[in-house]
C-alpha cells in the first residue's frame, strides 16, 4: 500500500538520505578541524658535519653540531588560518547550493507526478462516462434503436480512455 507524501516530507527525506550531502557535511567538518591546526611549525632538524674551513690545532677539521628550525612570521600563520576558514565557508556555500538543487529536482519530480495523477483521474472519470455510454449504445443496438457505427464509436472511445489511463500510469512510473 502506497502512502502519499507531501512535498515538504519528500524534500526532508531526500535531504536526510542523500549520500552526496552527507559527504559534503563530512568534508566541512574535516576542513573545520584542519582550521584549528593552521599553525603548523616545521620540524626541528639536528645536523652534524665537518667544517673544512675551521681546522683544529691537530690539523683536522672541526665537527659541527647544529639545530635548525624554520619559523615563519606570525602574519603567515594568520593568513593560513584565514585561508582555511574561507575554504570552510566555500564548502558550506557549496553544500547549500547542493541542497537547493536537490530541492529543485524533488519539486520538479513531485509536481510532474502530481500533474500526471490529476490527468489520470480526469481520464478515469471520462472512462467511466464512456463505459456508461458504451453500455447504453450496446443495449440500444441490441434493441435495434441505433446502428452498429454508434456502438463501435462508443466502444472505441471507452478503449481510448483506458489506453490514456495506462499511458498516464507509465508517465507517473517514469517520473
Amino acid at each position: 500500500q502506497s502512502t502519499s507524501l507531501s512535498l515538504e516530507e519528500s524534500i526532508d527525506i531526500a535531504l536526510k538520505n542523500n549520500a552526496g550531502l552527507k559527504a559534503s557535511v563530512l568534508a566541512i567538518e574535516r576542513s573545520q578541524e584542519l582550521t584549528n591546526g593552521a599553525y603548523d611549525i616545521d620540524k626541528t632538524n639536528v645536523y652534524f658535519g665537518f667544517d673544512q674551513n675551521n681546522i683544529a690545532a691537530n690539523g683536522k677539521p672541526l665537527g659541527v653540531i647544529g639545530i635548525q628550525q624554520a619559523v615563519k612570521l606570525p602574519s603567515v600563520y594568520k593568513m593560513q588560518k584565514q585561508l582555511r576558514e574561507s575554504k570552510v565557508k566555500v564548502q558550506e556555500q557549496r553544500l547549500k547550493v547542493e541542497e537547493r538543487l536537490l530541492e529543485k529536482e524533488i519539486t520538479t519530480i513531485y509536481t510532474t507526478i502530481q500533474f500526471w495523477e490529476n490527468v489520470q483521474r480526469h481520464y478515469q472519470y471520462m472512462d467511466s462516462l464512456y463505459l456508461q455510454f458504451a453500455t447504453a449504445a450496446t443495449r440500444r443496438f441490441e434493441l435495434g434503436e441505433t446502428n452498429y457505427l454508434e456502438k463501435l464509436t462508443a466502444d472505441t472511445k471507452q478503449k481510448e480512455m483506458a489506453l490514456q489511463i495506462e499511458q498516464c500510469a507509465d508517465n507517473i512510473t517514469a517520473s
